[in-house]
């Protein structure tokens, strides 16, 4: 059988490289980026409605 593509998102981001400052990381690079993913496919726009799409789900996941 042939190899086929991870479609891990750790995986597909472990290229992308942090451009932060490392003493003003309070969350992982790959943390933010699932979180937006799916923010964004709960219909987000801007970062309030992702923070509001992850908000409103907090007793259903562990962020």
């Amino acid at each position: 059988m042939p190899d086929q593509p991870s479609c891990r998102i750790r995986d597909c981001f472990a290229h992308v490289d942090d451009p932060r400052v490392a003493r003003c990381q309070r969350h992982q690079l790959l943390d933010i980026i699932t979180i937006a993913r799916c923010g964004v496919l709960y219909g987000a726009d801007r970062w309030t409605e992702v923070e509001e799409s992850v908000d409103c789900r907090k007793p259903y996941s562990s962020w």
